[in-house]
């Protein structure tokens, strides 16, 4: 099929094209991905919630929704470079690395290649990963059944 025509053609190297770069992307954004979710939560639970270990809903969302936001806007540019070099041609490549990627975009497109469609990905990112956020904590709830999904009428989820 198409994995053994390429690795035939462009050796292993053809399979991982790109991954030092996704590499960075994905250490780099789930950090502040992963961070920004636990500190905005912190910051919106009361004290009570802190006490009990349940969170409502909505503050999940928001906390899901800004990490979301953050991730994409610290991982954006790399994911453009990543982009970039993953379509880069193997038979006559433009970059012969990250930084060089980086090089040849400032000088050709500036600073506009790595805002380019940025707005979308990150208003997508918005309902994405509220939803995410809040379907993990309800999971979460799920597996511990004693414990009250509602608190004053207001729904919320334990956070462990």
């Amino acid at each position: 099929g198409l994995l053994q025509k390429n690795i035939g053609r462009y050796g292993i190297s053809g399979v991982y094209k790109g991954t030092g770069v996704t590499l960075l992307r994905e250490l780099w954004g789930f950090g502040v991905y992963f961070s920004s979710y636990e500190v905005v939560l912190g910051l919106l639970k009361s004290s009570e919630e802190k006490m009990s270990g349940s969170v409502a809903l909505w503050k999940s969302g928001i906390s899901g929704s800004l990490a979301g936001m953050l991730f994409w806007l610290w991982g954006y540019p790399l994911d453009i470079l990543k982009t970039r070099i993953q379509a880069d041609s193997f038979e006559r490549p433009q970059y012969k690395s990250i930084l060089d990627c980086h090089r040849k975009l400032m000088k050709i497109e500036g600073p506009r290649a790595y805002t380019n469609g940025l707005v979308p990905c990150v208003t997508r990112a918005i309902p994405v990963n509220a939803v995410s956020f809040i379907a993990y904590d309800c999971s979460l709830a799920d597996s511990t059944p004693s414990i009250s999904l509602v608190y004053r009428g207001v729904p919320r989820v334990p956070n462990f």
